[in-house]
């Protein structure tokens, strides 16, 4: 694994083509991965030109202007084709523009004194509602994971068939219907549900702010944080995973919820974060069997392997 410097940065542009077409053009051929939402463009870049590509793209967003800020700079890990084959689970990571759902309040409810029981733990036993969305702002079916804005996780209808070949592919997860406004299920695609999360990562784990302890029951720590300058280098140990799982798990959650956790205000409670989706080498295999996965695996490292 070797860590490198990658220039990540939100614009306000309609496309990635306008950004260019008001920069330094041979700032495309630097360019190594984008997505493009709608009113912005996030993008990749490599670090040789960083002091010359800030400043254009200060000159080109009025809004780093007057917020008188920089565009951050965040350290990756990238590593090997060995090390990715080699490795038994991998933290998934969609690439994707993440999807809209209407979730504000009364649409999609969570109720933080409920401490779940069997097979829905926390997170996902604090939600009281399903996910609602607008049909118009979801993929097409042959994306078959994707997460939404507020980082749940998403399958798709045909994805799901795949993995009822096999019924050992379906432990450890569930499915929740998802529905439109009027509260209607929108056929396609279900929301994905954990059965059980793995053991907290390990302190040797790069990439994550300083854990935070939060009052709810279940979950002791929640990881805030996106743009970070340490690269996310995952770290657990093996013989608890095997221990919590009685086995190597092909779907699991890591133990932390990542993201942020605004306060609360006259509204109501506020949506949680949610913990990272960590799959096996089989549930890897079918996902990169899909064409529009849009996905990367980050390898976990096992503790005794450092």
């Amino acid at each position: 694994m070797e860590r490198i410097n990658d220039f990540i940065i939100c614009v306000n542009a309609s496309s990635l083509q306008d950004l260019l077409n008001a920069v330094d053009p041979s700032i495309e051929r630097k360019i190594t991965n984008y997505v493009e939402d709608r009113r912005s463009v996030q993008f990749y870049i490599k670090d040789d030109r960083l002091d010359k590509i800030i400043q254009e793209v200060i000159c080109f967003d009025r809004s780093y202007q007057e917020d008188g800020t920089i565009p951050n700079i965040r350290q990756s890990c990238r590593f090997s084709p060995e090390e990715v084959k080699r490795a038994e689970l991998y933290v998934v990571i969609d690439r994707g523009a993440p999807r809209e759902r209407a979730h504000w309040e009364p649409l999609v409810e969570f109720d933080y004194t409920a401490t779940g029981d069997g097979d829905i733990p926390p997170p996902w036993c604090w939600q009281a509602s399903p996910l609602v969305f607008r049909p118009a702002h979801l993929p097409k079916p042959t994306k078959p994971l994707w997460n939404t804005f507020c980082m749940e996780w998403c399958v798709s209808e045909p994805f799901i068939a795949e993995l009822q070949r096999d019924a050992t592919l379906l432990r450890n997860i569930g499915f929740r219907e998802i529905i439109n406004r009027r509260g209607d299920v929108i056929p396609g695609f279900k929301q994905l549900t954990g059965k059980q999360r793995l053991p907290l990562l390990a302190p040797q784990t790069t990439g994550l702010s300083s854990p935070k302890r939060i009052r709810h029951q279940g979950i002791e720590y929640v990881l805030t944080g996106t743009m970070l300058t340490e690269g996310y280098y995952p770290v657990l140990d093996r013989e608890l995973v095997m221990d919590t799982f009685h086995g190597m798990p092909e779907w699991s959650f890591t133990g932390e919820l990542h993201g942020f956790w605004p306060e609360l205000d006259s509204e109501g409670e506020p949506t949680p974060p949610w913990p990272q989706l960590v799959v096996g080498r089989r549930i890897k295999g079918v996902l990169s069997s899909f064409a529009r996965n849009q996905l990367e695996f980050v390898p976990i490292t096992w503790l005794h392997e450092l």
